[in-house]
């Protein structure tokens, strides 16, 4: 199994005319491109993770999510398959939020700094 993550935000400047969920799609194609050639020569199944910062996930990342979540069920017999799966995907959410809210602090951070630094201009 291969896999390469990528997180987009289908509201920058670069993807605003792309319906949401075209953006995790167009970086699902994109890895596929990218990394044919490494995945033929591990003889690897090439599952790229694509999801966006306002929810959309591509499909083979919903299906890397269900092949951990099998996993996870064939080796913990303990919990239900939805259950296991809505755990992976609740991490997944928790992840992608956390960096949102990184870059909003980052963004409001750099505004104060901006806005409380003396200019020259009087």
């Amino acid at each position: 199994m291969l896999t390469d993550v990528v997180v987009s935000h289908p509201l920058a400047p670069s993807h605003i005319r792309k319906r949401i969920g075209r953006v995790a799609m167009n970086a699902q194609q994109y890895k596929h491109r990218k990394y044919k050639a490494t995945a033929a020569h591990h003889h690897a199944q090439l599952l790229p993770f694509c999801v966006e910062t306002c929810g959309a996930v591509a499909p083979d990342a919903v299906t890397l999510l269900q092949l951990i979540s099998r996993a996870g069920r064939e080796h913990l017999g303990l919990w239900p398959h939805e259950q296991t799966m809505r755990q992976v995907l609740g991490a997944v959410a928790a992840a992608v939020q956390k960096g949102n809210a990184m870059a909003v602090l980052a963004g409001h951070s750099g505004a104060m700094m901006r806005a409380s630094t003396p200019t020259d201009r009087q």
